[in-house]
């Protein structure tokens, strides 16, 4: 029984995906005009030397 939880518990957690200006952009299916409008609203993290990131869960929210 505990096993039964401790896989449904791992199967219900995503795991994290980051992604980048364009990676985000493509995700919410914008334009780039309509993008550049909206990206200042945006949750995004400064956590790669490549730049900043954003986190597919918080834009979905």
């Amino acid at each position: 029984m505990v096993i039964t939880i401790i896989r449904s518990e791992l199967a219900a957690a995503k795991r994290e995906e980051w992604v980048d200006a364009e990676g985000a952009r493509v995700h919410l299916k914008r334009t780039k005009k309509q993008f550049e409008r909206i990206v200042p609203h945006l949750p995004r993290h400064y956590v790669s030397e490549r730049g900043i990131l954003y986190n597919v869960r918080e834009l979905d929210e």
